[in-house]
């Protein structure tokens, strides 16, 4: 081989290597050929963690390894920038389809994913119920059934299904509302617009009429003292204790550990102590109210609710004043750790979250049906009553359409077959999620039904 022959070779070796060389540095660092536009572009990646552990994980119809031997992630990466589905199975649960936007050189995380069994088993707890409502710790469930002597209460402990029971001479009376002591002893029932005390941290509950409070409105306990009621009355703040007012022009309140935040006829909210010595203004300005509307203040990690009837408004800490937050809103729960909230009203979902201050409200999801409840079941799962339906759905709205088909949801059926046997139409549902056991309580039916654990 001539030197000329050589020195040819080796250039074109010199050229080849200068020329692969690049490629082999950037496809190491991530960087892929995109065909369609001919650009060197950065790759992603996404990581899936879900539980329970699920049989198989499907990236774009191509099986994915766990991330590790001791974790049942997923982390795939060197994706192309773009639309990737996510599929995740297992069997008896329903499939989780998922259609994420991968952008370069960022991992689309798909980490709080949860599977619902495709055949979840209800045992029947109690039947001939009237009323039902669960203590706001969930160490209690109150049952009513209106009997020929009058109102039965039965005071259960879920888990154990310990009962205590206390008969209401009433007859043909209707029970609209419970509200709790802290400690879930007492309970304020309000039997056809009459106010009665039922305390059932005795071994045999008692139940009493509460005089003082007819002609009252928005009653609940001290939350420091269960022996303690404050209620509105002709436009004041009373205390069960004391028989003249605690806080004269009050249209609403809230009591918080050892303050009373309330709205006053002025338009201002104010704080105040128990008493009602002190009151010192929060907001700078007036809010206008509306003559016949209803008022309702709900505060959670440090931020202040107001509704007025179907308007939700929060208060802007920096400006002193509220700010229109959403419209037509008939309820709203706060997520487990709080962090998030959950806005309903008539066929719609928003959410709202600490990380942007509750002030950015997104569309979570569309109901064909009127929207009654929203519960959480973890952090990042809600359940729905719209209509005669019960829901199961992430909150996660991600996804390509950005429209619509991006929310993983499961629908009970509308008839649940029984352990017992026995099969019962869901009719005008009403849920109790508790979290202590992550079991789904539904009263229908004059039926309370309890379901086996949803959530890990």
């Amino acid at each position: 081989m001539s030197i000329k022959t050589r020195l040819i070779i080796l250039g074109l070796c010199v050229l080849a290597f200068l020329l692969v060389t690049p490629y082999i540095v950037l496809y190491s660092l991530g960087y892929r050929v995109d065909f369609e536009t001919l650009q060197i572009r950065g790759t992603g990646g996404i990581y899936v963690y879900a539980q329970p552990d699920p049989s198989s994980v499907m990236i774009d119809a191509v099986s994915a390894p766990k991330s590790s031997y001791f974790s049942s992630a997923v982390f795939v990466q060197n994706l192309m920038p773009g639309p990737h589905s996510v599929l995740i199975k297992k069997d008896g649960y329903y499939d989780y389809q998922k259609s994420l936007l991968v952008k370069e050189r960022e991992v689309a995380k798909l980490e709080n994913v949860t599977l619902f069994k495709q055949k979840i088993n209800f045992a029947l707890l109690e039947n001939g119920v009237d009323y039902a409502a669960i203590s706001p710790d969930e160490s209690a469930l109150l049952l009513a059934t209106t009997q020929k002597a009058g109102i039965n209460f039965d005071i259960i402990t879920p888990g154990d299904n310990q009962k205590k029971s206390v008969i209401l001479p009433v007859l043909n009376g209707k029970i609209t509302e419970a509200a709790w002591s802290g400690d879930a002893n007492k309970i304020v029932v309000t039997v056809s617009g009459n106010y009665y005390l039922l305390d059932a941290s005795l071994a045999q509950p008692v139940i009493a009429p509460l005089l003082a409070l007819v002609g009252a409105s928005q009653v609940t306990f001290n939350p420091q003292n269960s022996q303690e009621l404050f209620f509105v009355k002709n436009g004041a703040l009373y205390s069960s204790l004391k028989t003249t007012p605690i806080i004269k022009n009050v249209i609403a309140y809230h009591a918080e550990n050892s303050s009373v935040t309330f709205l006053a006829a002025d338009g201002f909210l104010y704080q105040s102590d128990m008493a009602g010595i002190t009151k010192t203004s929060i907001t700078a300005a007036a809010f206008p109210l509306n003559p016949g509307a209803t008022y309702e203040i709900t505060m959670a990690e440090g931020m202040t609710f107001l509704q007025e009837n179907n308007m939700l408004f929060l208060l802007d800490k920096a400006t002193k004043s509220f700010q229109p937050l959403s419209t037509n809103i008939s309820g709203l729960a706060h997520s487990p750790n709080n962090q998030k909230i959950a806005y309903f009203g008539d066929h719609q979902i928003f959410i709202s979250s600490a990380a942007r201050n509750y002030m950015d409200v997104a569309l979570l999801d569309t109901y064909s049906d009127a929207i009654t409840q929203v519960q959480w079941l973890n952090n990042d799962y809600v359940v729905v009553v719209a209509g005669n339906t019960v829901t199961l759905s992430e909150i996660d709205n991600r996804g390509l359409p950005a429209q619509a088909g991006n929310i993983n949801k499961v629908a009970l059926p509308s008839t649940l077959p029984l352990l017992q046997g026995e099969n019962i139409a869901m009719q005008n549902p009403v849920i109790f999620f508790r979290q202590q056991d992550k079991k789904l309580y539904i009263f229908t039916q004059k039926e309370v039904i309890v379901s086996e654990r949803l959530v890990p």
